[in-house]
């Protein structure tokens, strides 16, 4: 049985968080956080979307995010695709 989707709706506040898998700590790189930042940017400006609030952990991390329009799924879609494929690159992982 699938689940319902979501209710997205434009010009609203989510809070958002994204965890990896127990063992790993993503974020424990500086290289990492670096990238969570610049990539966190580059997709508010592309989906016109407002941060007010974010917090970085080893594992995990919260966003607050006022979205503009329907499309948070595809802003995060993409935003942990690329963290994901920098951080396999990164660590070798596949």
């Amino acid at each position: 049985m699938t689940s319902k989707p979501r209710i997205i709706v434009a010009h609203r506040f989510y809070q958002i968080s994204s965890q990896s898998i127990p063992e790993l700590n993503i974020f424990q790189n500086p290289q990492m956080k670096t990238l969570f930042l610049k990539q966190l940017s580059i997709n508010l400006q592309k989906y016109s979307f407002d941060c007010l609030a974010w917090s970085l952990l080893d594992d995990h991390y919260h966003l607050i995010i006022k979205t503009a329009d329907y499309k948070l799924p595809l802003f995060m879609q993409r935003f942990n695709s690329i963290l994901a494929k920098q951080f396999n690159k990164l660590t070798h992982r596949k």
